[in-house]
């Protein structure tokens, strides 16, 4: 079932092994998280290793609920990976070159075993499929994801963690109102008070169109010396924010053309910023 573990001999070479492991949490972001790989370089390059071991965690816990055909699956693979970190803090990783490339950054980059737990908690109340009432329950199931996620990207990186917590969860938000699509073949659905039957209904569009207005009065102010990561973070969520707002349908499909365009501006805010 876990056929993500890997095999390795007593007589690895440690550096060899955490580099390998390293080089893992990149293309595990780069494919699956392509937009905080490229925020990432918008980072003191100090802390772009850890960003992405800390992102490739991320990966690794957001896509099981996606991924799995059964509740109950899920819920041993998130199991899996408490116990996982578990063995990171007590300094002995399981064989996972995530566990691993984590335990090498922990002791330059102190980050909450709490935080992360929280993180896991949260992708495992997504597997109940249970219906959202209201925006406030959507905004929490946002902070506990991506607030909490950039909250600790804060602590890495040296800045404010309110902006950080707050400035995550826009950004999880607007991920969610751009999966409508996929979450509704999964059998879920992430708008306040629309059952998955409904959907496609006018209700629904309304419902959307609201969110979206909710999510931009919950973007924080960013302030003119605050990171380069943050100031890009905001730019990338209202750019997205607009778009959305600006399409008719709330099922988010982008064409090639389109998505390598917003790939070349991101890239070339990183710059401008940097």
């Amino acid at each position: 079932m876990f056929n993500f573990l890997i095999q390795i001999s007593s007589k690895s070479d440690p550096i060899n092994l955490i580099k390998e492991a390293q080089e893992y949490c990149v293309a595990q972001v780069k494919t699956f998280d392509p937009d905080l790989y490229l925020i990432t370089l918008a980072a003191p390059k100090n802390t772009q290793g850890a960003l992405i071991v800390l992102f490739a965690f991320n990966v690794e816990i957001e896509r099981i609920p996606n991924t799995v055909s059964e509740e109950t699956l899920g819920r041993i693979k998130l199991q899996w990976w408490r116990e996982g970190l578990e063995s990171v803090f007590n300094g002995k990783p399981r064989k996972h070159m995530v566990l691993i490339a984590l335990k090498s950054i922990l002791d330059e980059f102190p980050i909450c075993h709490s935080t992360l737990e929280e993180i896991i908690d949260a992708r495992e109340h997504a597997l109940e499929k249970a219906q959202l009432k209201s925006f406030h329950q959507l905004y929490n199931h946002g902070k506990r994801t991506g607030g909490n996620l950039f909250k600790l990207t804060a602590g890495i990186i040296k800045c404010d963690a309110q902006i950080g917590l707050e400035l995550g969860t826009s950004f999880a938000l607007v991920q969610l109102m751009k999966s409508i699509k996929l979450d509704k073949l999964k059998g879920r659905c992430y708008l306040p008070s629309i059952q998955l039957n409904e959907i496609e209904s006018a209700k629904a569009v309304n419902v959307y169109k609201t969110t979206l207005n909710e999510i931009l009065k919950c973007l924080p102010r960013i302030p003119s010396d605050c990171s380069s990561f943050s100031k890009i973070c905001y730019w990338i969520v209202s750019y997205d924010l607009k778009s959305l707002n600006q399409k008719q349908s709330i099922f988010y499909e982008d064409h090639e053309r389109h998505l390598g365009w917003r790939k070349c501006l991101i890239a070339m805010r990183i710059f401008v910023l940097r």
